[in-house]
C-alpha cells in the first residue's frame, strides 16, 4: 500500500507513483528548487535589506563576489535559490574553520 505522504512537499505529488498514474508527465527525481524573496533572505542571514544589496554591489565595501545572484521573477521581482544561499552559508563556515585551524 502506497503512502499518501509526499516526500517532496513542493513537487505536487507522491514520488513513489509510477508514471502511468500521472499521465505523460515524467517522474520528478529530485526536489524542485525553492525560490525565496528578499524578506525571508534577510531573516535567514540576519542582515538588513541594504546589506544584501551591498553584498551584490561591486562598488560597495560590503561586496561579496561569491554571494548568490538573484534571479528575475518578473518586471520588479527578484528571488534567490535557497540551495545557493545555503551553499554560500556553508562556504562561509568553511572559510571560518580553515582560518581557525591555521
Amino acid at each position: 500500500m502506497k503512502s499518501n505522504i509526499n516526500k517532496y512537499p513542493f513537487s505536487g505529488g507522491d514520488q513513489d507513483q509510477d508514471n502511468s498514474e500521472k499521465g505523460s508527465h515524467a517522474q520528478l527525481e529530485y526536489p524542485p528548487a525553492q525560490i525565496i524573496r528578499l524578506a525571508p533572505l534577510t531573516k535567514i542571514l540576519q542582515v538588513s535589506r541594504s546589506t544584501v544589496y551591498g553584498m551584490l554591489n561591486k562598488d560597495s565595501c560590503q561586496y561579496q563576489p561569491s554571494f548568490p545572484k538573484p534571479i528575475s521573477l518578473g518586471l520588479s521581482s527578484r528571488g534567490w535559490l535557497l540551495s545557493e544561499v545555503n551553499a554560500w552559508i556553508a562556504s562561509k563556515v568553511d572559510e571560518r574553520d580553515k582560518g581557525v585551524s591555521k
